[in-house]
């Protein structure tokens, strides 16, 4: 009987370099088209680093508020990558419903691919990279964007209001205010 034992030079393989995958809202800001014949789509860029000789397929899930294929132009769970393309996109296209939903969300998560535990991983493997996530905003018809300031009074209008005597604080009150000018 005999021992034997491998020894191998330099140590184990390195960890092969596989092509890393961000996400990106570039177009946040969706909407509903109401009776307007223009579509307002928002959009999601993927980006891909690293190698890009092999094809690769990105899996991601969606969730939010806005419903897939109810909200929005139905969506798959994917994204392709041709050999030498370093983005792609997904747009996400409204569909009018005339309900009054206020604004709603689409929030977009990259997947790791389950075959990145093998070794050495097969072609088309990608690591998901620091922005894993983003997020696109879907408007109804005749609301403004998010993040608009509305201007509900002018600044130029004149505050007028009748004191009745009851007890409304002094924020209410302003000096030499006389109702019987009105």
């Amino acid at each position: 009987s005999f021992d034997l034992e491998l020894i191998g030079i330099g140590g184990p393989p390195p960890p092969p370099d596989l092509p890393v995958v961000n996400v990106f809202a570039t177009d946040p800001d969706a909407a509903e088209s109401g009776d307007l014949t223009a579509i307002f789509p928002g959009t999601f860029t993927f980006s891909r680093t690293g190698p890009t000789s092999n094809a690769l397929t990105g899996f991601f899930t969606l969730s939010g508020s806005a419903e897939n294929g109810v909200d929005y132009l139905y969506v798959s769970n994917s994204v392709r990558f041709n050999p030498g393309q370093t983005q792609a996109r997904v747009d996400i296209v409204p569909l009018n419903d005339d309900l009054v939903e206020g604004t709603e969300n689409v929030v977009l998560t990259l997947e790791e691919p389950g075959w990145i535990a093998i070794f050495p991983p097969p072609p088309g493997c990608y690591r998901v990279g620091p922005s894993d996530h983003a997020e696109v905003f879907i408007r109804d018809a005749n609301g403004p964007p998010p993040g608009t300031n509305v201007t509900l009074v002018a600044s130029s209008s004149i505050w007028k209001y009748l004191d009745d005597g009851s007890e409304q604080g002094t924020a209410w009150r302003a000096p030499r205010c006389e109702r019987t000018a009105w």
